[in-house]
């Protein structure tokens, strides 16, 4: 019962730290109009989707049966994942992982420091052991910090067919199945490696 309350404090810490960049985003765009918005729709038609109801009436309908990328959303169905694995004894949630073994999945520049800033609140709360964090700690710096490291340590940990499974029983019928989608950079590196090789 605590891990589930300790899952469902991370999925909050998330929430709202999402609220807070959307608020700080908001300030920045203050000076921005409606014409703006209507502008970049012109501008960038396949690169947004608007969907408003006021009063229970649809008021704007744009694309929203296109679907569009989620980004870090994501990790909510993979937190979910980790709850059901953890409450099922399948993962124990104090598991010790060494720093070492997450930190191969980390690809520099690919998070915004999310995951450098997540390993520097690590060593000044003194959560690590010898080098080693809990899966519970692990968990957390992917919701609370976006860590694509840990997102993808997770993802393989876990298993993407169990992850999968939970866009059933969510009842998300229009979302794609979830794939490892920073380690896909290297993928789409490789081509134009191996061409400047010779």
């Amino acid at each position: 019962m605590k891990i589930i309350l300790w899952i469902v404090a991370i999925i909050l810490i998330f929430v709202l730290i999402c609220i807070l960049f959307l608020l700080i985003a908001k300030r920045q765009n203050n000076k921005k109009t409606e014409m703006d918005v209507l502008n970049f729709l012109k501008e960038n038609p396949s690169k947004a989707s608007l969907y408003m109801i006021k009063n229970g009436m649809e008021k704007i309908c744009y694309n929203s049966e296109v679907k569009m990328p989620l980004a870090s959303t994501v990790k909510v169905i993979i937190a979910i994942e980790f709850v059901r694995q953890v409450v099922t004894k399948i993962l124990d949630e104090q598991e010790l992982v060494p720093l070492e073994e997450l930190n191969k999945f980390y690809i520099p520049g690919s998070d915004g420091n999310a995951h450098h800033n997540w390993i520097k609140s690590i060593r000044s709360n003194h959560k690590g052991v010898q080098g080693k964090i809990t899966l519970l700690d692990i968990t957390h710096g992917m919701l609370a910090y976006s860590s694509n490291a840990n997102t993808e340590f997770l993802m393989a940990k876990m298993g993407l067919d169990k992850i999968n499974e939970n866009i059933m029983k969510l009842s998300l019928s229009s979302h794609d199945k979830i794939f490892f989608f920073i380690c896909g950079i290297h993928v789409s590196l490789y081509p134009r490696d191996r061409k400047h090789r010779f």
